[in-house]
């Protein structure tokens, strides 16, 4: 019986103490730039919610306003590829493009008349990129970027040895 409770006072403290540790993520932070131009982080003394009293960051003197979103990586090159391909000229430059950009194409999923889509790997980064043809053209008329969820064996290859 003895050991069944020593057992279960562990198990409690154990919780307490993921609970004392896992307090301070839940405080929102906020980024402030000092006079010296390095970024600082504060902390609100309680957290959101927790004070009735408590108004929204940046409305009171002092408050300090949400850092500025930040465009994601993804976001960047999604639209750098979309742009660079939109120049083709035939569907034969789609791949040049790609290839004179530094991507190595690591799969041709679906190669027909209206759709050719790639899997395109450069460094340890991943994307498929979806191009749309009307039946008589050459010149895609929708250019998808998307992430990579399913990777052919050839994509994976590429990634590990991207990786060494």
């Amino acid at each position: 019986m003895k050991s069944r409770k020593t057992f279960n006072a562990r198990l409690v403290g154990v919780g307490i103490a993921a609970l004392i540790l896992a307090a301070p993520l839940s405080y929102p932070v906020y980024a402030q730039t000092s006079p010296s131009g390095t970024p600082e982080r504060t902390v609100p003394a309680t957290p959101l919610g927790a004070d009735p009293a408590h108004k929204m960051p940046g409305t009171g003197p002092g408050a300090i306003a949400p850092a500025a979103p930040v465009v994601s990586e993804f976001k960047i090159e999604k639209d750098h590829l979309e742009n660079i391909l939109a120049g083709a000229k035939s569907r034969g430059d789609y791949a040049k493009i790609l290839e004179d950009d530094g991507y190595k194409i690591a799969s041709v999923n679906d190669d027909k008349p209206e759709l050719l889509e790639y899997e395109i790997v450069k460094g340890t980064k991943t994307y498929e990129v979806r191009l749309r043809f009307d039946k008589d053209d050459n010149v895609a008329k929708k250019i998808d970027v998307t992430g990579n969820m399913w990777k052919a064996k050839e994509t994976k290859e590429l990634l590990k040895e991207s990786k060494q």
